[in-house]
């Protein structure tokens, strides 16, 4: 039967292309990927030109093996298709001897206890240090940072191109522009329909991003909240711009004092009139991934003008441009991998909670190593949705 698949994936942003990519590289060749628009695309949480990669994770020590092993796909994934996908500029990240929030608590703390026990280069910088090396930064007298050599960032809509060029190379299919309607037990198989076809398949693999609530039942997607996430980009004063060149500047994360959230940020990567980019996870929860408002207003601006004015040097004020994506958040900020509670083979994967790209690498080979073996190297039961029960009692 030509519509008859060993495995489907629905989604093809950072999760489901890299899953896609995994399953082929590993001989699995009756493999489908659909995505709902083309793939990469705007409209999701994939894109916006960089993402942050770092190798101690803050949010908890069991993401740093993920993180560790992403890298190691990246660099393997540049030398077969020659692309530069991993820019290793450093990473900086800033606290306050008062303490400070990012998204978790005790951010700083976990990044650096997981540098710690997974052997990460890494110095502690008191303030004078970060002022001489980057100028840029206005810190306070109490602040110091963590710095991470072997953090950078990574181009998302590259890398998601990259790994389904790859996969398709490989001979797994690509259906762009399909949307899934349905999916139900079919004997020993799970039968899939969608706007345009429908299909068979053993296994299932579920990673549509904010798309997933309205795809799971609601005993998983109870736990995500999808988020309006805005990203600026602000005109440096021409005179400063060596300063923000990427040989000269960090990928940074600040917790601010005060602050119920920091800010990040990378350096010029587009030039001297392409701006910084500069966010904060000042996250405002939206219903539907389809009713998002993607019209950023001068007020925003204006508000992420003020919040980052006395903490980034030389700027002029001037939002070059703005992108919206989204972010799809759990209780803990952490990321639901389960299978399906009542239909067997269809395995749901979400979410990322806004910092899953620096993973996908080593989760899609995860999840494609569960799929076809029944195990993985990495172990994922950190992620069962399980853990919400042992935080409500």
């Amino acid at each position: 039967m030509s519509n008859n698949f060993s495995t489907i994936v629905i989604g093809l942003g950072a999760v489901g292309s890299s899953t896609l990519y995994q399953l082929s590289k590993i001989g699995n060749t009756k493999v489908l990927g659909i995505e709902q628009f083309t793939s990469p695309h705007s409209l999701g949480s994939s894109h916006g030109e960089t993402r942050i990669t770092r190798l101690a994770i803050g949010e908890g020590e069991v993401y740093s093996p993920l993180a560790i092993r992403s890298h190691q796909i990246w660099r393997e994934i540049e030398h077969k298709t020659q692309l530069n996908l991993f820019n290793q500029i450093g990473g900086l990240f800033i606290s306050s001897k008062e303490g400070s929030t990012i998204h978790v608590e005790n951010f700083f703390a976990t990044t650096l206890d997981a540098a710690k026990k997974f052997n990460i280069s890494h110095e502690i910088l008191e303030q004078a240090e970060i002022q001489k090396r980057y100028p840029i930064f206005n810190l306070d007298v109490d602040e110091y940072a963590y710095f991470e050599p072997d953090a950078g960032y990574l181009n998302p809509e590259l890398c998601i191109k990259a790994q389904l060029d790859l996969a398709h190379a490989n001979g797994a299919k690509i259906h762009m522009n399909e949307k899934l309607l349905s999916y139900e037990q079919f004997g020993n198989q799970i039968k899939v329909v969608t706007n345009k076809n429908e299909y068979f398949t053993d296994k299932l693999i579920l990673s549509a991003g904010s798309w997933m609530p309205e795809l799971i039942p609601n005993e998983y997607s109870q736990y995500l909240q999808v988020h309006r996430q805005v990203l600026y980009w602000f005109n440096i004063k021409p005179e400063y711009y060596p300063l923000f060149t990427p040989e000269n500047m960090p990928i940074f994360i600040w917790g601010i004092k005060n602050s119920p959230q920091g800010i990040y940020g990378f350096p010029a990567i587009a030039g001297a009139n392409g701006g910084v980019k500069i966010a904060t996870e000042s996250l405002v929860r939206v219903n539907s991934p389809d009713e998002i408002n993607r019209e950023v207003s001068n007020e925003e601006i204006a508000t992420m003008y003020n919040t980052i004015s006395n903490k980034i040097r030389y700027l002029d004020g001037v939002c070059i441009k703005t992108s919206v994506c989204m972010y799809t958040v759990t209780p803990d900020h952490g990321f639901i991998i389960n299978e399906h509670p009542e239909i067997r083979g269809v395995h749901i994967i979400s979410s990322c909670s806004g910092h899953g790209f620096k993973h996908s690498p080593a989760l899609g080979e995860s999840i494609a190593q569960l799929v076809t073996y029944g195990k993985s190297n990495i172990d994922l039961a950190p992620f069962s949705s399980s853990r919400f029960n042992l935080l409500n009692n």
